[in-house]
């Protein structure tokens, strides 16, 4: 039972990715990842076959 909870545990924690920033290079992350997505690899992406359309 303590080894099984340990495992849930480990599983847990790797599961997470901690990422050291400072304050400037945290609000350009941030800004980043607000914008849409697009571009050529974006647009290329989106019109792939989908394998769940068959």
């Amino acid at each position: 039972m303590i080894d099984a909870a340990q495992r849930a545990e480990e599983e847990s924690l790797l599961d997470q990715t901690l990422v050291r920033l400072d304050q400037k290079t945290y609000e350009h992350f941030l800004e980043v990842l607000d914008c849409p997505p697009g571009g050529e690899g974006f647009e290329r992406l989106m019109a792939a076959a989908k394998p769940w359309n068959g």
